[in-house]
């Protein structure tokens, strides 16, 4: 009788020490392991080009990230003058790649004393020179943009896809004065910013 008791009270004991152990090599697997991922980057900067794009034709942007939002600015030149920008974005995803979406206003300075050859009101048939001057204009924009990684490096690619809205409709003085044809006068608006934003970028990531 003594040594069944003995018997129970060692298989008791195996069997507590196996589940101890089957339990807590199963916690030590499901604890989660620290991440190993490069630093985000602290500032971004790089060109800019495209449509509509908020630096211009082609500028220079500046974007300081915080958390997964990030506040833009740049400059460069476009078809109406010299163009500034200020940008706020959000990214879906951490360290500001992927998906995003932004927010911002542009300003265009306008061109001073720009000759043209365009067709007037005149009665000589044809284009003829003449002197433009076009004011400053101020846009509202929003846009969604995809951003790359390239490789394991900080440095960015991306695109952009957007609309532009004016706050006011183009204005323009032909200080020569001469009248546009209602077609030139259609043309020469058509490269006031706004409408359709298409972009295409290259950040440094530091």
């Amino acid at each position: 009788m003594v040594s069944n008791n003995l018997s129970m009270k060692k298989i008791t004991l195996i069997s507590l020490l196996l589940v101890g152990t089957i339990a807590n090599t199963y916690a030590q697997d499901n604890t989660p392991k620290p991440q190993t991922s490069k630093p985000c980057a602290k500032f971004y900067l790089g060109p800019s080009i495209g449509l509509n794009n908020e630096s211009g034709l082609f500028g220079l942007n500046f974007e300081l990230p915080i958390n997964q939002v990030s506040v833009g600015a740049g400059f460069g030149i476009s078809t109406w003058g010299t163009k500034a920008f200020g940008e706020v974005k959000y990214f879906f995803k951490p360290c500001h790649t992927g998906w995003a979406v932004g927010l911002g206003l542009t300003h265009n300075t306008g061109l001073s004393q720009t000759q043209m050859s365009m067709e007037t009101t005149n009665s000589t048939p044809g284009k003829e020179t003449v002197t433009v001057d076009t004011k400053a204009q101020t846009n509202a924009f929003f846009a969604g943009y995809r951003f790359w990684n390239l490789g394991r490096s900080k440095h960015r690619v991306y695109l952009e896809l957007g609309w532009s809205m004016p706050f006011s409709a183009p204005q323009y003085t032909i200080t020569t004065g001469q009248t546009l044809v209602s077609t030139d006068d259609k043309t020469l608006k058509v490269l006031a910013p706004g409408g359709l934003i298409i972009g295409f970028g290259f950040s440094f990531g530091l």
